[in-house]
């Protein structure tokens, strides 16, 4: 009965006129516009994280998992599986692993399960502080790179937690060992740490450059793409998700700081302090944190109240180009790629609908 209630809320919320155009009708056209250009190989932009994240915005916006693009897109991800549990086709194993198991993931399809196990145990083996010798004491620790010989961020960590977190218990695949259970506790308890030093919180982030606004950087070394160690928008939502995924208590104060960031620096129409840079992989990150938060309101530093996801969907459709794709002329991260700033946008837009 409450998915049948939460199916018709959806259908209902999707038909809400959006600038003359409702969000299911967004939606569609994003779709189409993903379909006519997958590539004979089933593939977008020949790239397995790319191809994932356009699988996964599909499968969580009501298209079947034995849709034709969606297998075709599936078969591409299982042809980039590495023989040591990873799936990717250059250096950046760990962000490409990440991203292709919360596909399969999404799939519900129980024949992925072997191949989501294996991925999640590589994922684990590659997290600072794991079967190396780094201590707690080190600023890295807890972290996960691009691959295992770069440098952690918490772009990366925040993409292995989900997928940890999002494949542990996924409907129809296979119920976690207890030894499976343990090893992603451990992963979650390292990442912690490394969380913890990517925050501008003095007294939970023992790194000297630590601010006190409760926002996150890039990096525990005092790296943000903001420059110097400015909080900014992106890092911040991802820095919130990852602190729940991980079982951090929404009352603890690292938590209360990133909410009380996030709501001082409420913002639809830009990446805050990044500008343009990044929109639309905070759009996606922002939908992901609040509904995971789960409230469906959040007053900003003024007071005024919001209702998130219906603000944020207007904002993501108005800027939905009229042939259905989305790109951003701020040409960073890959965003001027319309495959994955479309990927982006409708997983965003999934996201407010739930």
């Amino acid at each position: 009965m409450k998915r049948i209630i939460s199916v018709l809320m959806c259908i209902f919320f999707l038909s809400i006129p959006v600038q003359g155009k409702t969000q299911k009708e967004a939606v569609d056209a994003g779709i189409k516009w993903l379909k006519a250009t997958q590539m004979a190989d089933g593939s977008f932009m020949q790239y397995p994280a790319v191809t994932a994240l356009c699988v996964s915005s599909m499968i969580r916006n009501g298209v079947s998992a034995n849709d034709p693009s969606v297998v075709k897109g599936v078969e591409f991800i299982l042809k980039c599986v590495q023989p040591d549990g990873s799936i990717a086709v250059d250096k950046m194993g760990c962000y490409n692993t990440s991203i292709c198991i919360m596909a399969l993931a999404d799939t519900k399809d129980p024949k992925h399960a072997k191949t989501i196990e294996k991925a999640r145990e590589w994922l684990k083996k590659t997290q600072v502080g794991n079967l190396d010798r780094v201590e707690s004491s080190d600023k890295f620790y807890g972290g996960i790179g691009y691959d295992s010989k770069m440098k952690p961020d918490l772009s990366n960590l925040q993409h292995a937690i989900e997928a940890l977190a999002a494949s542990s218990c996924s409907e129809n695949m296979y119920l976690a060992s207890e030894s499976v259970k343990k090893t992603d506790a451990e992963a979650f308890e390292r990442a912690i740490f490394f969380l913890s030093r990517c925050q501008n919180k003095q007294g939970t982030n023992d790194q000297k450059w630590a601010g006190t606004d409760g926002g996150f950087i890039y990096s525990p070394d005092g790296e943000s793409k903001a420059k110097g160690t400015i909080s900014y928008g992106s890092m911040t939502y991802a820095g919130l998700k990852s602190f729940i995924y991980c079982n951090v208590e929404r009352t603890d104060s690292r938590v209360v700081a990133a909410y009380d960031w996030i709501k001082n620096n409420y913002n639809l129409n830009e990446n805050p302090k990044m500008g343009a840079q990044g929109l639309y992989y905070y759009y996606h990150t922002f939908a992901k944190a609040l509904n995971l938060m789960g409230d469906k309101s959040i007053k900003d530093g003024t007071g005024k109240e919001h209702l998130w996801a219906k603000e944020l969907s207007e904002k993501v459709i108005s800027l939905q180009k009229p042939e259905g794709f989305w790109a951003n002329d701020a040409d960073r991260w890959w965003e001027s790629k319309k495959e994955l700033a479309t990927a982006y946008g409708l997983l965003t837009l999934s996201y407010c609908a739930e």
